[in-house]
């Protein structure tokens, strides 16, 4: 109940913000170009892509603001971009800290620009399960931007990501991750890639990129300029290898850390094949 009410009152106090927001600067996003959508699953490093291209000097990505939440409440085009720019600026004066890590790319633009072409908000897995929950979103969400949208599925081994998810929703607690904690997190997962296939089915082909975070991690400047290129923004060396020194080398293999029966296995790898963009995944690689 408690909980209900100040989701409301923070719905209004950002309502207002919009208003004065607005009035201050009523053309600030009249050159926007594209509006950057992500869409996938928690744990899949989703914070790390949204804070490197945040970091570019034409783009401005928020870190969990929530927009689909905001299409639903019927908030125009504009307020929904000031609340992103406040957004990305409040996470950049925090630190960028998410979830033990830090985002932060040093002498680059997070949390500021240039000349803004391409906007956006990291939330992807939220954003399937509003998609899941409401269908009618999709279209409601293009008609309210009334720009292109370009969708980035961040994807992460099905089997690491489903344990992580796991060992999230158990408290952080290892010990707590049995078959059945990753049953209901398999289920979880698959549901929400089943509502992000279905959204890349109802989009142009060109406007979805697939990352798969391993080979991010192997090769950052080339995916980070894939993805650039993909957003129609230009590219620095100064800008990529800024980034990709914050870049881990690898993701951890957290399927290692728990106990995968056969059958487990089986399920994760049969709804594996039903996906193309998961081509390439299994337990073992």
């Amino acid at each position: 109940m408690f909980g209900n009410v100040k989701a409301k009152l923070d719905l209004l106090k950002d309502y207002f913000y919009t208003k004065q927001a607005l009035k201050a600067e009523p053309h600030l996003f009249d050159h926007v170009e594209t509006y950057c959508m992500f869409v996938g699953y928690p744990r899949s490093s989703h914070s790390l892509i949204g804070s490197l291209i945040d970091a570019h000097p034409q783009t401005n990505i928020a870190h969990e603001q929530d927009v689909l939440k905001y299409i639903k409440y019927g908030f125009s085009k504009e307020a929904i971009f000031h609340l992103l720019l406040r957004n990305a600026k409040q996470f950049t004066e925090a630190g960028r800290e998410w979830t033990g890590y830090s985002y932060a790319v040093e002498g680059q633009y997070q949390g500021k620009y240039t000349d803004l072409k391409v906007i956006g908000d990291k939330r992807g897995g939220n954003s399937s399960r509003r998609f899941s929950r409401n269908p009618e979103l999709l279209k409601k969400l293009k008609k309210t931007i009334d720009l292109p949208i370009k969708f980035i599925h961040v994807i992460r081994n099905p089997y690491d990501n489903i344990s992580t998810m796991a060992y999230r929703a158990v408290g952080s607690d290892k010990s707590k991750v049995t078959p059945e904690a990753l049953t209901g997190e398999l289920e979880h997962y698959f549901s929400l890639v089943e509502t992000a296939n279905s959204v890349f089915e109802q989009v142009d082909v060109a406007d979805v990129i697939h990352v798969k975070i391993e080979n991010f991690m192997e090769h950052p400047k080339e995916e980070l300029k894939r993805i650039c290129d993909f957003l129609g923004l230009e590219t620095t060396e100064e800008y990529l290898d800024a980034c990709a020194a914050i870049v881990y080398t690898k993701p951890h293999k957290t399927r290692n850390d728990y106990t995968w029966d056969e059958a487990l296995k089986a399920r994760v790898s049969g709804e594996i094949e039903k996906y193309p963009f998961f081509e390439g995944y299994s337990f073992t690689a």
